[in-house]
């Protein structure tokens, strides 16, 4: 059985496929403000952390599936922009069987247009070969975003049911009106049971300060966080140095100032 699929289903080829297209960005920052407006927090919070595995979980739990499509083998992939720091955190998700598209911001805009050409693209793609192949599939966006609204008409067109997941604040209106073989959750009611606050620096840094929690030991993981604990390391000792060079300026500056005052009044 494949490490993706349900418990439940059968060895050998599973009866169907669960498609699940994540943008990362519409999880995450939207997660975020979320987070802060319920705790009454600054908005955004950029400790908000979603755990990817109850992320999962959450999706196939509540998401009405059918007993035969819950038996679907899980198929995910995950869209993001990084910045050169955290590539490898993204490329470390695929261990986690998870296919991962990185893209970068535009340099101009410093927007992430690509991501929701590439996964609408993907997706669509993915519903039209199933199509011809007559492969059972059940399809699930996780975003809200207006630009993926006709990737997910086109796929429910070729005879597929499409989950769309997203923050209510963030969902857009072309999906309040009913349609069939649409079906529309989301995030909210579920925010402290996939996220939560990492309030502990150094925690942060030794999970890379990311969106993602990935479960279980990493080598490659485990490499990156102690790299950028000893440069956190390296940097908080400096600013301890600066801390204390200032600190002797204000001790000497009262010496420095009685000596001119004294060699002022001895000129007069």
């Amino acid at each position: 059985m494949s490490k993706s699929q349900h418990d439940g289903g059968g060895d050998g080829e599973p009866k169907g496929y669960i498609h699940v297209y994540i943008d990362n960005s519409n999880l995450w920052i939207q997660g975020q403000e979320m987070y802060a407006k319920v705790h009454n927090q600054p908005v955004p919070n950029p400790k908000w952390r979603f755990h990817f595995g109850k992320v999962k979980a959450l999706l196939t739990r509540e998401s009405q599936l059918s007993l035969d499509q819950f038996n679907y083998e899980l198929k995910v992939n995950l869209y993001a922009s990084t910045p050169p720091q955290v590539e490898t955190v993204w490329t470390s998700m695929e261990s986690e069987d998870v296919r991962v598209k990185i893209f970068p911001k535009s340099s101009i805009t410093n927007r992430e247009k690509e991501v929701d050409v590439r996964l609408a693209i993907d997706a669509v793609e993915k519903a039209t070969e199933a199509s011809y192949t007559g492969e059972h599939c059940v399809f699930m966006i996780v975003s809200g975003d207006r630009d993926l609204f006709q990737a997910v008409e086109r796929i429910i067109k070729r005879g597929f049911e499409v989950h769309v997941w997203s923050w209510k604040n963030s969902l857009t209106k072309v999906y309040d009106q009913p349609r069939k073989g649409l079906h529309v959750n989301h995030f909210d009611e579920y925010l402290e049971e996939i996220g939560f606050e990492e309030n502990n620096f150094k925690n942060r840094i030794r999970k890379i300060w990311h969106a993602m929690v990935v479960n279980g030991g990493n080598t490659a993981m485990g490499e990156i966080a102690n790299s950028i604990t000893r440069r956190t390391e390296s940097i908080s000792r400096l600013l301890a140095e600066r801390k204390q060079r200032k600190s002797n300026f204000a001790l000497e500056t009262p010496v420095i100032w009685e000596n001119a005052i004294s060699l002022t009044v001895s000129m007069n």
